[in-house]
C-alpha cells in the first residue's frame, strides 16, 4: 500500500523479507539477492552438485519442491538433476610435457581398427584453456589408437588392443612419443620412391 494514509494498493514485484524502494530497485535481505530478490544465497552453500556440476540458485517462485530451489549445470559427460549419472563414454585427461609449447588447438586423432583391413579414424579440434596446462573432455568415441596433433607435429598418446569404449584416462604428451616422418625414418632415394610417397 502506499499513499500518506496507506489507501493506495499497490503491486510490488519484490520478494518477501525485501525492501521496496521503487518500481526499479529493491534492497534485498544478506541471505538473498537478484534484481527482485528472489534468489537465495544459501541454495548452494553445501555444493549439492555432483561430479564439478556449477550450482545456479533457484527462484523463489518456482521452489515447488525441494529439486526446484536449484538447478545443476552439468560437466561435460555427466546428467542428472545433480549430475549425478555419468555417460558411458571415455574421460580423457591430457597433460603436457614442460619442454613441449602448449598451443591453443590441437586435434586429436582417434584410429580404431575393427580389424586387419578395416581402419577408420575420427579427427577432433579441442581448444586449451589459456590458464590450464591440460586438457579434460569427454568422448562418446570408441578407439584402439589416439594421437595428438599440435604445431606440425603428431605425438601417440594412447595405444590399446581391445577398443576403448567407456574409461577414465590419463595420458601426456612427452617429446620422446612424437612420430617421426618417413623423411626422418628413410634417406632421400627411399623417400623419391614412388610407394612411398603414397604411403606419406
Amino acid at each position: 500500500w502506499l499513499g500518506v494514509q496507506c489507501s493506495v494498493k499497490h503491486a510490488c514485484d519484490c520478494a518477501l523479507n525485501s525492501l521496496y524502494v521503487d518500481k526499479s530497485v529493491c534492497v534485498c535481505p544478506v541471505d538473498q539477492y537478484g534484481p527482485r530478490c528472489y534468489l537465495h544465497e544459501y541454495a548452494c552453500r553445501k555444493k549439492p552438485c555432483s561430479n564439478g556440476g556449477q550450482c545456479i540458485a533457484g527462484d523463489e517462485r518456482r521452489m515447488y519442491s525441494s529439486l526446484n530451489n536449484i538447478t545443476c549445470i552439468c560437466r561435460d559427460g555427466y546428467f542428472g538433476d545433480r549430475c549425478e549419472f555419468q555417460e558411458s563414454s571415455n574421460q580423457i585427461e591430457i597433460s603436457f610435457d614442460r619442454k613441449l609449447i602448449i598451443p591453443s588447438l590441437l586435434i586429436i586423432h582417434f584410429i580404431t581398427v575393427e580389424d586387419e583391413t578395416e581402419v577408420t579414424r575420427i579427427s577432433v579440434i579441442k581448444k586449451v584453456p589459456v590458464h590450464l596446462d591440460f586438457l579434460l573432455f569427454h568422448t562418446k568415441i570408441t578407439f584402439n589408437v589416439a594421437l595428438v596433433e599440435m604445431l606440425n607435429n603428431y605425438y601417440s598418446i594412447l595405444v590399446r588392443k581391445e577398443t576403448i569404449i567407456s574409461a577414465i584416462i590419463t595420458t601426456k604428451v612427452v617429446p620422446h612419443h612424437r612420430c617421426l616422418s618417413t623423411n626422418e625414418l628413410f634417406n632421400t632415394t627411399i623417400t623419391n620412391l614412388h610407394l612411398i610417397k603414397c604411403i606419406k
